[in-house]
């Protein structure tokens, strides 16, 4: 690997706190989701309109 045990460890717990700050927003996001007051008005989606070209 080219490199030290301690720059290995390193590199690992950086990739581990990414994880978890990535699953963090992401949790924050579905709160902010299920939070929101928007509303589609009945809007439904139709995988024909959406393919339409």
């Amino acid at each position: 690997m080219d490199k030290s045990l301690n720059q290995a460890v390193r590199d690992y717990l950086e990739q581990l706190a990414g994880n978890a700050q990535r699953e963090q927003r992401w949790a924050q996001f579905e709160q902010d989701c299920l939070k929101s007051t928007a509303r589609l008005d009945g809007w439904r989606f139709d995988r024909d309109e959406a393919n339409t070209r």
